[in-house]
């Protein structure tokens, strides 16, 4: 396996491939991120195809379907690949059943994600990588890689991008500088103000916002030592949940959403609680998404899992909040 080290090396590698029978794809039950980095990709090369190694969760089909692309995301079809992008990944074991075709593949196979690495990473001489932390999201790496390759983006692919960048940032707390950047060329790309590009999540409706209302106000609050938990179920978005109570002022949350294909769980934790009690909910999150038959990670302030396993979603629910509990009050202890 070799890894990239740059955005001009990577944008160099998938110039070499361009001509390839490609094939783009994410890992199991993609997201915004996923939807927003895969498609714009897509528009660089001759011969490609997106698929979703299983299915995409209900806020990805949404916004495709605002934006008229409902057709984009195929299931597994293509055949004689010879170049492979997986986005917003790193491992094969997010690859949910696509897993062990991939791994057999004798097509070239490039990982592009923004989370830390494992630790034992499985890879294979015609693997690649290019894994950067400092971005807050894989479509803000798609969007520099773009740009590096001069593609022009039209409005969807701005929308696209944008609602990547932004679903992953976790209400902005994930966030550098060069994430304030891409949104504002985003949006003069556009031609649309910010309220507008990311309606086409349908997150800022009033429906939506009444029920994230009444989930906080059906929420648990407890306090473990000196720190504020809220935890609860989600009517619809748990993300959405869990930004808003830690808005609210919380020092954590945690939320859980049951819909007709999957489950999911959304977890936040107020800055700088994570080096201060030494809390990284994406490597937390990680097993989690095993529990739930799915995946699971994210960043230290922001991380979530996604999964099947309905039975299995009070048991992994209850498993973190013990988790980040504990740690709340063993530090008050001190």
């Amino acid at each position: 396996m070799k890894r990239l080290k740059s955005i001009e090396e990577l944008a160099k590698f998938i110039t070499d491939r361009k001509d390839k029978n490609t094939l783009i794809t994410f890992h199991s039950i993609g997201d915004r991120d996923c939807i927003g980095s895969s498609i714009p990709l897509s528009n660089f090369f001759k011969n490609v195809e997106i698929s979703t190694p299983d299915f995409i969760t209900k806020n990805s089909s949404k916004l495709l379907e605002n934006l008229q692309l409902n057709k984009t995301i195929t299931n597994f079809s293509r055949k004689n690949v010879e170049f492979i992008i997986v986005l917003d990944s790193n491992r094969f074991e997010l690859l949910s059943k696509e897993k062990e075709s991939i791994m057999s593949s004798k097509a070239e196979v490039l990982f592009i994600d923004h989370h830390e690495l494992p630790s034992n990473p499985n890879y294979y001489s015609n693997q690649f990588i290019f894994n950067d932390e400092a971005y807050n999201s894989t479509s803000s790496i798609i969007y520099e890689v773009l740009k590096k390759l001069k593609v022009n983006l039209d409005n969807n692919d701005s929308i696209l991008l944008l609602n990547g960048i932004v679903s992953d940032s976790a209400n902005f707390q994930n966030s550098s500088p060069l994430t304030f950047l891409q949104i504002s060329e985003l949006l003069k790309n556009s031609g649309l103000r910010y309220s507008e590009a990311i309606s086409a999540q349908q997150l800022s409706s009033p429906i939506s916002r009444k029920n994230i209302l009444i989930d906080l106000l059906n929420a648990r609050i407890t306090q473990k030592g000196r720190y504020l938990v809220v935890s609860g179920m989600a009517m619809h978005h748990a993300n959405l949940a869990a930004e808003a109570a830690l808005n609210a002022g919380a020092d954590f949350s945690i939320f859980y959403s049951v819909h007709e294909n999957e489950v999911s769980i959304s977890t936040r934790l107020r800055s700088p609680l994570d080096k201060e009690l030494n809390i990284h909910l994406g490597k937390l999150m990680e097993p989690i998404g095993n529990i739930l038959n799915g995946t699971g990670g994210g960043h230290p302030c922001a991380a979530g899992a996604y999964g099947s396993k309905k039975e299995a979603i009070k048991l992994a629910f209850n498993k973190v909040l013990e988790e980040v509990s504990q740690k709340f009050i063993s530090k008050s202890n001190k």
